[in-house]
């Protein structure tokens, strides 16, 4: 019963009391349950949901908090599962856990991985097209005509000074190019020794042979010619 109340997002102290003292007897389906609605709690109410009444919702990672301390393995791997997942919408939900329980540890393992993803989506996640404002940074307002200016001009110089370091970029390799440097890796031979490989090729020795004299692999010889 505690936990349909936790998980129906009662404001009761009470059931949040009664699942922390039997958080291990907890289900996997229960504790993900609970886990969903205690980050609610640290982070506010998933985005669209009205949680009834007009006073303003008031934050508190103490049971989540409480719930890792108790459930740590678990949680851990409710996130990996989470993080595994092909959906923006459950590596949003690993975010969020992560970012509710505060743990440092947690974050630096998967914050690589949580990022190559969400690079490579091609879906937002929910609330991603809603608009910004920034409490420490009043400026940082999209929601005013004032705010949207100076981030648009600030978007604009952030390209103009893409577009000059890309142009730097290039003449400073051109100018490499014409002093006779030459650009990316080294050659695994030098030219001597390109010289003797192309020598043993016309004498009739195979490619497997001429590499194990070289010390190189065989389709560094093979490439030769």
């Amino acid at each position: 019963m505690a936990v349909k109340l936790v998980d129906g997002y009662d404001k009761s102290s009470d059931a949040t009391a009664v699942v922390l003292d039997h958080a291990d007897l907890l289900s996997s389906d229960d504790l993900s349950k609970v886990l969903r609605r205690f980050t609610s709690l640290a982070l506010g109410p998933p985005l669209g949901m009205h949680m009834g009444g007009s006073d303003p919702v008031r934050l508190d990672a103490t049971p989540v908090k409480t719930l890792y301390s108790k459930r740590r393995g678990d949680i851990c791997d409710v996130v990996e599962k989470l993080i595994g997942d092909t959906s923006p919408s459950k590596i949003g939900g690993a975010v969020e856990v992560i970012l509710s329980v505060r743990d440092d540890d947690l974050l630096r393992k998967h914050s690589r991985t949580i990022f190559a993803k969400l690079m490579r989506r091609r879906n937002l996640l929910p609330g991603e097209r809603r608009k910004l404002k920034a409490l420490a940074d009043s400026w940082a307002d999209t929601t005013s005509p004032t705010g949207k200016l100076i981030l648009t001009v600030l978007g604009g110089l952030a390209e103009f000074e893409r577009s000059l370091i890309a142009e730097r970029t290039t003449e400073g390799r051109e100018r490499a190019k014409r002093a006779g440097k030459r650009m990316g890796r080294p050659p695994k031979l030098s030219t001597y020794q390109r010289d003797v490989a192309l020598k043993m090729r016309s004498e009739g020795q195979d490619n497997a042979e001429i590499a194990r004299v070289l010390g190189v692999s065989r389709s560094t010889i093979s490439r030769i010619k």
